[in-house]
């Protein structure tokens, strides 16, 4: 887990949660094709309530069936894939960010490369 704290209480967090066949070393996560995985962002912060919002090589990410911001802020990536895969889709390899917003501000968490292996 990777946590940053601010002045004034302000903390941040980021973790990952994922299926065998995906590894973390680092600020890199490497996913096995097929694979789901999980990226956590850990808002500790105050006042409440802040807003968790995700960006891929720094484009915010939207709702999908295949990319879903739950309600607890993580990212949950359904089954990455690699570029091509199907044919003219998107890969999932990229970096990541998570971004906590509040009436205080904002916080960007430390990029973290995702890699899609197989």
């Amino acid at each position: 887990i990777f946590s940053r704290k601010f002045t004034g209480g302000l903390e941040i967090g980021l973790a990952f949660d994922v299926e065998p066949g995906a590894s973390a070393a680092a600020a890199t996560l490497v996913v096995v094709k097929g694979r789901s995985v999980r990226l956590d962002c850990v808002p500790a912060m105050s006042p409440k309530p802040v807003t968790v919002s995700w960006l891929k090589d720094d484009v915010r990410l939207e709702n999908s069936s295949h990319v879903q911001i739950l309600g607890n802020g993580s990212l949950l990536i359904d089954k990455v894939v690699k570029k091509g895969t199907p044919p003219g889709g998107q890969s999932d390899t990229g970096v990541y960010r998570c971004l906590i917003s509040s009436s205080l501000g904002a916080l960007l968490s430390r990029p973290t490369r995702l890699k899609v292996a197989g």
